[in-house]
């Protein structure tokens, strides 16, 4: 064989080659055919995960529990609906004043992973979750129990029916059982959870001590402390520009008792900057994904704020330590590391600083 036939003969596998190299490239592009059908069969594209930056949370009406009585009293001759009903999404709306018993602004990043899975469910299944709790006033419903469901919903941009059983008691019946459905709900309440919803009863002045321990699990010594506090903030004139006294949380009010002198109080701006920035940190770190890891992770996260500042460690537990709200947990530390005389001591100690 002459080496120009060599040649050609080789030419001629690389363009064979080459052509089924091109079939088989189109080939792989093309859809499968069915077989059953006859007909082009498309695979369907995976449906893309909804993340942090998807979440999308109802408006807050800021309604308080005197705004909903009276819209309930002026609604009084409207038609009430009984039962489970499949209500629109624009006729529920929110007061969190009145019926969410969880610190918005604590716990973010499980309050967060819930919405996301809820929101994920309702996207991969095409169907609604279990039904919500409201309350009916005229044609609106307010959330009972069942918020983290409604902004997964909103993140899900769902267009259909929301399941919603509308309860049938008063108000007051209502407010208390937006709490007793929060304290058993598969995202559990945090120790400010229960400590602020045990404040808000004390405010709403209609439960004993006992029944308000029970409703909460604080402590009965805990709420007299509350209603010490609630007579002292109430017989003070409060500044202009300061937070009205119904919408003050338990761990607001417990600085207002620790610092304020007994002339009229004095100015909040100073705290209320610091929450303000405390809050931006917060969502900082949540729009960042970093917030989970903090919180997960004590341990490394320890570590990295040594790291970030060799001196920062020591700086949060002195601040830390003299937070009137952390009074108990210090006090079980002590307890733990060392004795009960140990304990009563730092309690002792504290004494004429709080009173």
């Amino acid at each position: 064989m002459t080496l120009v036939t060599t040649g050609l003969l080789q030419t001629r596998k690389q363009v064979e080659m080459a052509k089924k190299q091109t079939a088989r490239a189109k080939a792989k592009g093309k859809p499968k055919k069915a077989r059953r059908l006859g007909r082009t069969e498309v695979k369907p594209k995976p449906m893309k995960r909804l993340v942090r930056k998807d979440i999308r949370k109802p408006p807050d009406t800021t309604e308080t529990h005197a705004d909903v009585q009276k819209a309930r009293a002026e609604a009084k001759g409207s038609s009430v609906l009984k039962g489970v009903q499949e209500l629109n999404r624009s006729s529920i709306v929110v007061a969190e004043n009145v019926f969410q018993w969880r610190l918005l602004d604590t716990d973010v990043a499980n309050r967060e992973d819930h919405i996301l899975d809820m929101a994920n469910a309702i996207v991969d299944s095409h169907k609604p979750l279990d039904a919500i709790l409201v309350f009916p006033v005229g044609d609106k419903f307010y959330v009972i129990d069942g918020h983290h469901r409604l902004a997964a919903y909103h993140t899900a941009r769902w267009i259909g029916p929301i399941p919603a059983t509308v309860f049938g008691g008063t108000l007051d019946e209502a407010y208390l059982e937006a709490l007793r459905l929060n304290s058993r709900n598969k995202l559990s309440m945090t120790k400010d959870d229960k400590q602020n919803a045990a404040w808000r009863l004390v405010k709403l002045g209609v439960l004993s001590k006992a029944q308000i321990r029970e409703a909460t699990t604080v402590a009965t010594s805990n709420v007299a402390n509350m209603r010490r506090v609630l007579r002292k903030l109430q017989e003070l004139e409060r500044p202009e520009g300061a937070i009205p006294l119904a919408e003050l949380t338990w761990k607001r009010a417990l600085r207002e008792d620790y610092y304020a002198p007994e002339d009229g109080g004095k100015d909040w701006d100073a705290d209320e900057w610091k929450e303000r920035e405390a809050n931006k940190i917060v969502e900082a770190l949540m729009k960042a994904n970093i917030g989970f890891m903090l919180r997960k992770q004590p341990e490394i996260t320890a570590m990295a704020l040594e790291r970030l500042d060799p001196n920062l460690p020591a700086f949060l537990m002195a601040e830390w330590l003299h937070w009137p709200e952390n009074e108990e947990y210090i006090v079980g530390l002590i307890r733990d590391h060392l004795d009960e005389e140990a304990a009563n001591a730092w309690t002792v100690s504290r004494e004429p600083m709080r009173f």
